[in-house]
């Protein structure tokens, strides 16, 4: 499998951390850059695309942050990225299971999966053999 960049957007930094820790811990990255504003994730993700820069392998999304929700930033990638080959995967992460939300998470064509948190790492592992192998 090969070695992957992530994005990891969540408002919580100690979700973030836990995620950095368990995903350097797999060996399967070769960045990972975490951002606690979505805001601020979309600017370097449209800088990136601007520029030429590469852009990250995986988004890991939280469903539920102050500035702008991941619905949001799901409907901001999709008006980024007309064209799926080139939109980063995304895999939404969340600790709610109320249906409304999962119907939300279907209305999208960049979102590929809906987690739950704590997002195990036998299952994580096995996503990336899906996505990246």
């Amino acid at each position: 499998m090969k070695k992957i960049d992530i994005f990891l957007v969540d408002d919580s930094s100690i979700n973030n951390m836990y995620m950095e820790d368990m995903l350097n811990d797999l060996k399967q990255t070769n960045s990972i850059t975490a951002f606690t504003n979505p805001e601020a994730a979309l600017a370097e993700i449209k800088s990136r695309q601007t520029s030429g820069t590469a852009l990250p392998d995986l988004l890991l999304l939280d469903i539920r942050m102050p500035e702008m929700d991941g619905y949001e930033f799901l409907e901001e990638m999709e008006y980024l990225f007309e064209d799926d080959k080139m939109m980063p995967v995304i895999f939404m992460l969340t600790s709610s299971q109320h249906k409304r939300d999962v119907e939300s998470f279907e209305r999208f064509r960049c979102a590929k999966e809906f987690l739950q948190k704590p997002l195990a790492e036998a299952d994580f592992l096995l996503l990336l053999e899906k996505y990246f192998n």
